[in-house]
């Protein structure tokens, strides 16, 4: 049975109608009227979107952009509604307090934009911060898996390198969603390649996927010379939206702040999925995501895709197995933890309100345009992208609080 798809096609919303849910159920009346009034936000910028001129090609996008960000923030009401006995309450109690705080169409659109920016985004990535090492050359081929096991338990765990090898060790060299084995392991390592001959595997490249986005993380120590610099900043902010929906400890552990770059929290194996190069692919652009079963069983998932070309062999339901505790190396499973559900259901979220609101493509476009485009468009069709790149407002812009 293929994952579940959340779209049997690749549509965009509509901007000249309200896609927002009138009355979802939410667990109190006061999320309701918060919910409401981004509702209304939402009305209000589809109104002010149809009116518009086409040729009046700024002010469109900013309405445009309106239109985006208020169902960015109705649709984050209803995610962390739907998985809080993962996430708890702390989330939509903040979403909550952040509308009713002040409920202008406005501050309602400029919030939306924040998350757009610093959270979904700090989820999401199409480029890796660094290729894929290869096994270190000099290093001798092991025969016997448990020598592996042993032979890794004092690694540090804390680079992109070393977190690849000892995220393959505890998902036993092979992908965790399709069981596809790691080539190269399977190359250098005979123990390894009996595991994969075992169950008459097939094998390719698997890749070291991060959960939440370790470029987020990098090169981010403060810097006397670059004060206000922008990827500072969008880390900051990204770890204190975190910090908001009372998550401190993984916004902890995700961040060693003074410390090189090479040493950040973000490898820690809590955020590692090993995954085969295609589905890193769909995962890291949030076509692809996983969700805690509703019976919550320990380390289980359900696994969704964006729409069906994204996987259609790929499997429906999936249960993470750690090798070393399988083995007794590793038996309260420290050394080697399993990925964190919190983040999972976090990139969940992320997926599911980029899609139905529309963000996605509108992220899509971005990226192509990064590539493509040198300069704004004169007639300023292309702000969007610019003020999405900088993670501005769009106009009238004003400071909106991140802070824990």
């Amino acid at each position: 049975m293929p994952p579940q798809a959340l779209s049997q096609t690749q549509n965009q919303p509509p901007l000249d109608a309200s896609i927002l849910p009138r009355s979802p159920t939410f667990g109190s009346n006061a999320v309701l009227t918060a919910y409401q009034l981004v509702t209304r936000a939402e009305d209000h910028a589809v109104q002010l979107h149809s009116k518009i001129p086409a040729n009046a090609k700024e002010a469109k996008a900013t309405a445009a952009s309106n239109v985006l960000a208020a169902r960015v923030m109705g649709y984050l009401f209803i995610e962390m509604q739907r998985l809080r006995r993962t996430l708890g309450d702390v989330p939509i109690t903040r979403l909550m307090t952040e509308v009713l705080s002040n409920s202008s169409h406005d501050a309602i659109y400029d919030i939306g934009r924040l998350y757009l920016n610093h959270f979904i985004r700090a989820f999401r990535t199409t480029n890796n911060a660094y290729p894929e090492p290869s096994n270190h050359p000099s290093r001798p081929s092991i025969d016997n898996l448990m020598d592996i096991l042993m032979d890794t338990l004092e690694g540090s765990g804390k680079d992109h390198r070393s977190a690849r090898a000892n995220a393959l060790i505890r998902d036993g060299y092979k992908c965790m969603l399709t069981g596809l084995y790691d080539e190269t392991s399977c190359t250098k390592h005979p123990a390894v390649r009996e595991l994969a001959d075992e169950v008459e595997a097939s094998t390719g490249l698997i890749v070291t996927s991060h959960i939440f986005n370790e470029a987020v993380l990098q090169n981010v120590d403060p810097n006397d010379n670059f004060p206000h610099d922008p990827q500072r900043h969008h880390a900051s902010a990204a770890l204190s939206i975190l910090k908001m929906f009372g998550l401190v400890d993984l916004a902890d552990r995700l961040a060693t702040i003074g410390n090189p770059a090479s040493a950040t929290g973000v490898h820690a194996l809590v955020n590692i999925l090993s995954l085969n190069s295609l589905f890193h692919t769909h995962f890291d652009a949030l076509k692809l995501f996983l969700e805690p079963t509703e019976d919550c069983e320990d380390d289980e998932y359900d696994v969704y895709i964006a729409y069906p070309r994204i996987a259609r062999d790929g499997p429906s339901r999936v249960k993470f197995v750690s090798l070393p505790r399988q083995k007794g190396v590793d038996p309260d499973g420290t050394k080697y933890p399993l990925p964190d559900p919190r983040l999972l259901a976090l990139h969940a979220v992320c997926a599911r309100v980029a899609h139905m609101s529309g963000a996605a493509e509108v992220l899509d476009e971005f990226d192509r345009d990064v590539e493509e485009m040198g300069v704004l468009a004169a007639d300023g069709s292309s702000i969007n992208t610019l003020n999405l790149m900088l993670g501005q407002q769009y106009e009238n812009p004003r400071h909106v609080s991140v802070k824990a």
